[in-house]
């Protein structure tokens, strides 16, 4: 029997940690590509055999490509162009909310916060501000049959409509 791949994505959240895995089969060493893609650096971690995963750190760690044995698995954003337009938020990690805010608007202890709506349709506040913001590697690490990238992110609560500290890491691992 030959030894498995699995893709994982881990965060952390207010102390929760989270998981999502992909499973598929195959085996080698892998390499860290770090190239560019338009004004952004992209950071691709390669397996042989057309597998890997390319992360876009400085957009909201957009997970731009999840490829297995040559096959694309992600409908993922295709040039830069694409990425900045930003048109379905495709493959990004979404915070502090990751679907909409009825009229842009929350109350949190008596007090109404608004976001800018930008949903014009339905007049709704999508997806929080997180999806564009740039998060910093912290470390990559590749092994002959694992690779792991760990981002953090820290946010100081200065936008009015989410006056909240908190910071977050979060983990991308092929093995």
């Amino acid at each position: 029997m030959r030894e498995g791949f699995s893709f994982c994505a881990t965060f952390f959240v207010l102390s929760r940690q989270f998981h999502f895995f992909i499973v598929l089969n195959h085996y080698s060493m892998f390499r860290h590509l770090p190239s560019a893609f338009g004004k952004y650096k992209i950071h691709t971690c390669h397996y042989h055999e057309g597998t890997g995963f390319t992360l876009v750190p400085e957009y909201g760690d957009c997970l731009l490509n999840l490829r297995f044995s040559g096959q694309q698995i992600l409908y993922a954003y295709t040039t830069p162009e694409e990425l900045d337009f930003n048109r379905w938020f495709k493959n990004l990690f979404l915070f502090p909310f990751p679907n909409r805010l009825k009229k842009g608007q929350y109350q949190w202890e008596g007090k109404t916060y608004r976001f800018p709506i930008n949903d014009g349709p339905t007049g709704n506040a999508l997806h929080g501000f997180g999806f564009n913001q740039k998060m910093e590697i912290v470390n990559i690490k590749l092994l002959e049959k694992e690779a792991k990238v760990d981002l953090k992110f820290i946010y100081n609560g200065d936008i009015g409509a989410y006056p909240f500290p908190f910071s977050f890491q979060l983990g991308f691992s092929l093995s």
